[in-house]
């Protein structure tokens, strides 16, 4: 195995960006959930968050709000956008 370079504690946090569940996991769409689960993302988190905390170093939890309408949502550009023209897609079709 190759050896990793150790992490300095002094100026090192660890940052999670919204894992939360409700952004995880849906309850409409079954597959979704399954590549979620065979990801491994939410048991990695775990156990990086509880290494983190053995270390005493910064754990730092964002979570991403926005407006009911998501008026305020920023939708990202791909290629397929912007070849056909960007155009907001309906609510429906994007909320998992």
């Amino acid at each position: 195995m190759v050896e990793q370079p150790r992490i300095p504690q002094v100026g090192t946090a660890f940052v999670l960006n919204d894992m939360i569940n409700a952004n995880l996991r849906s309850k409409r769409n079954p597959d979704h959930d399954k590549m979620i689960e065979e990801s491994g993302i939410i048991q990695n988190s775990v156990r990086l968050v509880t290494a983190f905390r053995e270390h005493k170093i910064p754990i730092v939890w964002i979570r991403v709000e926005r407006r009911a309408d998501y008026a305020n949502a920023i939708f990202p550009l791909t290629n397929a956008s912007l070849t056909g023209g960007y155009k907001r897609p309906p609510y429906s079709t994007w909320h998992v």
